[in-house]
C-alpha cells in the first residue's frame, strides 16, 4: 500500500503501456510527500538522495519500491 513516505517507482506494466522501457524513467525513485484521493505528489530523488523533480501521477501507475520483485514480467 502506498502511503505519505513510501519510495516508489513507476510500475513495470505504466512504464510498458505508454513504450518507456528505456532511459532514465524506468529507473526512477521517488518518495510520496502527498496524496490526494488518488493522486500522489512524488519527490524524485536521484542515486544520491537529492531531488531532481517533483510531479504528480496517479497512485495506480506506483509501486513501492520494496515490492518491486513482485511484478510479473
Amino acid at each position: 500500500m502506498i502511503e505519505v513516505g513510501t519510495r516508489v517507482a513507476y510500475s513495470r506494466e505504466w512504464l510498458r503501456s505508454v513504450g518507456m522501457v528505456t532511459g532514465d524513467i524506468p529507473f526512477a525513485r521517488g518518495i510520496v510527500r502527498k496524496i490526494n484521493g488518488r493522486i500522489a505528489s512524488v519527490d524524485w530523488v536521484n542515486k544520491e538522495g537529492r531531488l531532481t523533480s517533483q510531479s504528480s501521477c496517479l497512485i495506480n501507475n506506483l509501486i513501492a519500491v520494496d515490492r518491486l520483485h513482485l511484478e510479473r514480467n
